[in-house]
């Protein structure tokens, strides 16, 4: 993977500080269920975007579905379309549930 530049970060964090938000003002909505945690303010530090993206692919590409599922969902948010696909396919051929029902139903249609 290609280091990422500070305005990737930037944007990347303002991504995943926008889902957050959404997702503590829905009081934890079942949306969430079975995806990556949520970090809490207590538990990011400047680069936590990035490193979160960079440690789901490295368990993804171990073999971890979840994870894989994770990156996936993680590169929609910076709308990295075709790398998002292709994990989304990696997690489900992982065995991810989320993953399978979202490639059957949503990637292909």
């Amino acid at each position: 993977m290609a280091p990422r530049t500070s305005s990737e970060e930037v944007r990347l964090g303002r991504l995943l500080q926008r889902l957050e938000d959404d997702y503590q003002a829905s009081g934890g909505s079942p949306a969430r269920e079975g995806r990556g945690p949520v970090l809490r303010p207590t538990e990011r530090s400047e680069n936590w975007p990035a490193n979160e993206l960079a440690e789901t692919l490295r368990h993804g590409e171990a073999g971890d579905p979840s994870s894989a599922r994770r990156a996936a969902e993680l590169l929609e948010l910076v709308e990295d379309f075709p790398a998002a696909q292709k994990w989304w396919h990696r997690a489900a051929t992982l065995g991810d549930r989320d993953a399978i029902n979202y490639v059957r139903d949503v990637l292909n249609g």
